[in-house]
């Protein structure tokens, strides 16, 4: 069934009230949570932010898919700041433009080769991801910890079609805690980068709350 435009911001912003509306551990609010978001990646309208950069295509895709799981880690983490009045995708969408100029701002650090933009290079901002920079070390070593302990086999039971390698333990510790670029860690599974970003941001979506949890307590 196709959803028009009005039909589907007043479901995402239905679910993100209901969301605000249960205790942040609740199990109410992760369905809701998790609902919102395979709603947003369903919806068609994301943005392709960043487009004036003029990236090389590989390097644009590394830096939209890093963005894209910030933005959504964030949405999950920030949903009471959600304002009512607005829609869900206009605020989804600004936090996805700062999040990419983030992600374009740390590849720049990290001395990645790109092609000039159209105008002058952004401002480098606050970093405000759901797991701290390495600055801020605390409740990043926690959540490194828990996925190298794995309880339960909780982040090795799915793996990409064909790659066993290819755990959300794998790809985490190797893209968040290694810092390697999705295109070497494509290289040394042999899997194209579109199926590693695309597993490694489902799995995301379905363990953030439980991460949300995990820190609060």
């Amino acid at each position: 069934m196709n959803e028009g435009k009005g039909t589907i911001d007043a479901l995402l912003n239905q679910l993100a009230t209901e969301a605000q509306q249960h205790p942040p551990r609740s199990y109410e609010r992760r369905r809701m949570l998790h609902l919102l978001i395979d709603r947003i990646l369903k919806s068609g309208r994301l943005l392709r932010p960043g487009q004036g950069y003029k990236l090389p295509a590989s390097v644009y895709e590394d830096v939209y898919n890093e963005a894209l799981s910030n933005t959504l880690m964030e949405i999950c983490q920030k949903i009471d700041n959600y304002n009512p009045e607005k829609d869900v995708m206009a605020w989804c969408n600004f936090l996805f433009s700062k999040r990419f100029t983030d992600s374009y701002n740390q590849s720049i650090r990290q001395g990645l080769t790109y092609i000039g933009r159209d105008s002058e290079t952004p401002t480098i901002e606050d970093l405000d991801y759901f797991i701290p920079a390495p600055e801020r070390t605390s409740e990043s070593q926690e959540l490194q910890k828990l996925i190298e302990e794995n309880p339960g086999n909780l982040f090795t039971k799915d793996h990409v079609k064909g790659q066993p390698r290819a755990t959300f333990q794998f790809l985490a510790l190797a893209k968040i805690w290694q810092d390697q670029k999705w295109k070497d860690i494509s290289s040394e599974l042999n899997v194209p980068v579109s199926s590693l970003c695309d597993f490694f941001n489902k799995r995301l979506k379905e363990f953030t709350p439980y991460f949300q949890e995990y820190l609060q307590n």
